[in-house]
């Protein structure tokens, strides 16, 4: 079974304050399969062992507060918490077992290249992005099945998506939850898959959604044209991401693992029918 972890960076909110604030809407999700869960827990137990002093490794990685050295990094030298933010991405670039598809809404051109209004799109966009994002996680799926595996994909998404309104969850909800039967070749080979209903779970409960907080906030930064702060080096980080986009058959993440959308949206009526 493969495991996806979903985060969001930012929300997707059209207020001119909003656009101001948080211009770039982020849903990222980290791919592993479940014989490399635990690896993959190690491996950022031990960057933390050797990045942070004894009494704050059992922190919880979120990136925000490791770039700003707020809350929970308050007090810890920037020095460590730059050796951290490296550790990590490195982590991410060598990890043979670890693929990553997002969906990056810009919202400005969303809100340019669109007719409908601030408050349809922000009442749409949150489970459109969730549709686009369950798109890449099906292609990557197809390609696990053209390999002769038959496997099954579970969402984990972070609890902080429950507060989004109800209609939307239950949305998407209904676009995780499908089962398909899929025919690849002339010859009618059947292959079938299942992506079951999603969870979701606290941040702390799971690596793999710490993972994705950090990927969503730097590929945040990258579309936001900010490269660096206080030596941490975002340029670094995005490659170390790009490295794990899944790729179309040319080689190319853009549309596949990455997905950039402002335009497009549907309207209310498609939407919610």
């Amino acid at each position: 079974m493969w495991f996806a972890f979903v985060d969001e960076s930012g929300k997707p909110k059209f207020g001119s304050k909003d656009i101001q604030q948080e211009p770039i809407y982020v849903v990222p999700a980290i791919i592993v399969h479940e014989t490399q869960i635990k690896p993959l827990y190690h491996a950022i137990e031990e960057v933390k062992r050797s990045a942070l002093p004894k009494d704050k490794r059992d922190l919880e990685i979120h990136a925000n507060e490791i770039v700003h050295g707020n809350k929970r990094y308050r007090g810890i030298s920037l020095q460590d918490r730059i050796k951290l933010m490296d550790g990590i991405f490195d982590v991410i670039r060598d990890f043979d077992d670890l693929s990553i598809v997002a969906v990056v809404i810009d919202k400005e051109k969303v809100l340019r290249y669109n007719s409908l209004s601030q408050s349809r799109l922000e009442k749409i966009a949150h489970g459109w992005a969730f549709k686009l994002l369950a798109e890449r996680l099906r292609l990557f799926l197809n390609r696990q099945l053209l390999r002769g595996k038959e496997e099954f994909l579970l969402w984990i998404i972070d609890d902080s998506v429950r507060i989004e309104r109800e209609r939307t969850r239950a949305r998407i909800e209904q676009e995780i939850a499908l089962d398909r039967d899929i025919d690849f070749r002339p010859e009618s080979m059947s292959a079938f898959y299942t992506i079951l209903p999603p969870l979701f779970a606290h941040s702390h409960q799971h690596i793999g959604l710490q993972l994705a907080d950090v990927v969503g906030y730097v590929i945040s930064r990258k579309f936001r044209g900010i490269s660096s702060h206080k030596g941490f080096d975002f340029d670094k980080y995005y490659n170390c991401i790009y490295q794990r986009f899944e790729k179309d058959y040319r080689g190319n993440p853009i549309g596949w693992g990455l997905k950039i959308w402002y335009g497009g949206i549907p309207s209310e009526k498609d939407w919610f029918r």
